[in-house]
């Protein structure tokens, strides 16, 4: 278990992958804010966090027994190209 200091948008996107359980959460923004709410989370959850931070937008979340295992968002090639990359947690 890790301790991080997450802002409220960060928590509310953690208690939306509660509660959807098993499913995809669509259009995940990492709002900038102050952080101000310590919660004790998974390594799977603070992987996720810090590549929600690195990446700022996921187009899509997919949630696993309560837990974010994969996500994708769009992106742009060196050479201009547009692409889907997918990350695990």
């Amino acid at each position: 278990m890790i301790n991080l200091l997450l802002s409220t948008s960060e928590a509310a996107i953690l208690d939306d992958i509660e509660e959807v359980g098993f499913g995809e959460l669509i259009d995940v923004l990492a709002e900038t804010g102050t952080p101000c709410r310590k919660l004790t989370v998974d390594v799977k959850k603070a992987a996720f966090i810090t590549a929600l931070r690195r990446v700022k937008r996921f187009n899509k979340v997919i949630v696993h027994d309560s837990e974010p295992t994969a996500a994708e968002y769009f992106t742009v090639t060196e050479n201009g190209r547009k692409c889907l990359k997918k990350m695990r947690f």
